[in-house]
């Protein structure tokens, strides 16, 4: 089964259909610093919200705890009707 996904997944490897992104940016630049243009540092972008997942199950549960508890279920039901003669 190996040899199979490894002969199915084997190719011809061309770097060349492939972008290096971050060398196309570093290459611009340096033709912006070469030509005296200024040079603004990238924005900050604020960092990705993390959720703790123990903090979050601990709120679910207090949630829980804290609502009303349901209705019994006798006390939802209708009553019952007798059966007519």
């Amino acid at each position: 089964m190996r040899s199979h996904i490894v002969q199915t997944k084997s190719g011809h490897f061309d770097p060349s259909q492939f972008e290096d992104r971050y060398e196309n940016a570093l290459i611009d630049l340096l033709k912006k610093k070469q030509a005296g243009e200024k040079i603004e540092a990238p924005r900050e972008t604020p960092p990705p919200r993390v959720v703790n997942l123990m903090e979050a199950l601990r709120a679910s549960v207090d949630a829980e705890e804290k609502k009303a508890p349901a209705p019994s279920t006798r006390a939802r039901r209708p009553a019952k009707k007798k059966a007519s003669r």
